[in-house]
């Protein structure tokens, strides 16, 4: 990674220690199988989280919303979608 910023002459996502499998830069770096192992190590399934999403955005009024968010999940994505909108709310609240 340290080659690759060093390299760079703009803010690549690498200097915020992102690694984007997807960018063709990392091919001077790894090989393909490489980033496929990179890939394929522990993947997240989001799908928990598209269903948790869907769930919020079905909801009409803002009291089935606060009931909603009150409750915790035991999905990490899920909680921190939930924290994320809790917080957002708040600041909202007191503008």
């Amino acid at each position: 990674m340290e080659g690759l910023v060093l390299a760079c002459n703009y803010e690549h996502p690498a200097h915020s220690l992102i690694l984007d499998t997807s960018d063709k830069s990392w091919l001077a770096y790894f090989t393909k199988e490489e980033i496929g192992e990179i890939m394929s190590f522990r993947p997240k399934n989001l799908d928990t989280l598209n269903v948790y999403m869907e769930d919020l955005k079905q909801l009409t009024d803002i009291e089935a919303l606060r009931k909603k968010l009150a409750e915790e999940t035991e999905c990490s994505a899920c909680e921190w979608s939930r924290y994320t909108v809790l917080e957002y709310i708040k600041l909202l609240k007191y503008q």
